[in-house]
């Protein structure tokens, strides 16, 4: 079950979003496909627990897919859209090892000896993330801050739609991909499918991507992101209910 639910997050989605793209909206076929490519968000066990989904699952696909990604996302950028990104695969990956694997490997240092003593600093972590976060996205948005507000308007209110119906995708792909498992497994699937890592796509496209519509849909997708979690939830509660099972 890992082995599919990894190898479909992070190579087969990317490769069927870009195709599919290019033939619905292939002025967006990239930054759907670098979205797509993204591993689980950090926030998905909780999200997976407010929707009552298998928790040690979610902490399982969370983690194998923020290792993996230094690795596939290169491979997948480069052979799909080598020809829109700045920099080589090998120095995308040494980023992306920098961003990810590092800091992990760094915190799970400080947790090893520092343990006790930060534990009464907790409760400052989710105000600090959120702050960092959000200047983070103030910082890459300003970069692009002429083509945003030079187009916002109808265009911008349909590639919110247009995302809108991207993440809606996601959903289902992501309780089907695993179709063997038991309903609980399959929402957590979902859930970690859905809930990408959208702070690592929104460095990487300001970073790496000369195209404002990869980064302006990087920022975009957060409004989806959010606002389709409950909505979902109380959709495929009714589905189950109504089937049995």
């Amino acid at each position: 079950m890992l082995v599919v639910a990894n190898l479909f997050m992070l190579i087969v989605l990317p490769v069927a979003v870009f195709f599919l793209a290019h033939l619905f909206v292939p002025t967006l076929a990239v930054a759907l496909m670098l979205l797509a490519a993204m591993p689980s968000g950090m926030t998905s066990p909780l999200l997976v627990e407010v929707v009552k989904g298998n928790t040690g699952l979610a902490l399982v696909l969370t983690l194998t897919t923020a290792l993996l990604a230094p690795f596939t996302i290169p491979l997948v950028i480069q052979v799909l859209a080598g020809t829109a990104v700045t920099v080589s695969a090998l120095t995308m990956f040494g980023k992306l090892a920098f961003v990810i694997i590092l800091p992990f490997a760094l915190a799970q240092l400080v947790r090893h000896f520092w343990h006790r003593r930060l534990k009464v600093t907790f409760f400052t972590f989710k105000p600090i993330s959120l702050i960092l976060l959000g200047l983070l996205i103030a910082g890459e948005i300003a970069k692009q801050a002429w083509v945003i507000t030079n187009g916002f308007g109808a265009g911008l209110l349909i590639q919110l739609l247009i995302l809108t119906v991207f993440i809606a995708l996601l959903w289902i792909a992501g309780y089907a991909v695993i179709f063997w498992r038991p309903a609980k497994d399959r929402l957590t699937s979902a859930v970690c499918l859905t809930f990408m890592n959208f702070t690592l796509a929104i460095y990487l496209a300001g970073n790496f991507f000369s195209d404002p519509n990869v980064l302006l849909s990087a920022v975009l997708i957060i409004f989806p992101w959010a606002l389709l979690l409950l909505p979902f939830k109380y959709a495929l509660q009714r589905f189950l209910k109504t089937f049995n099972l």
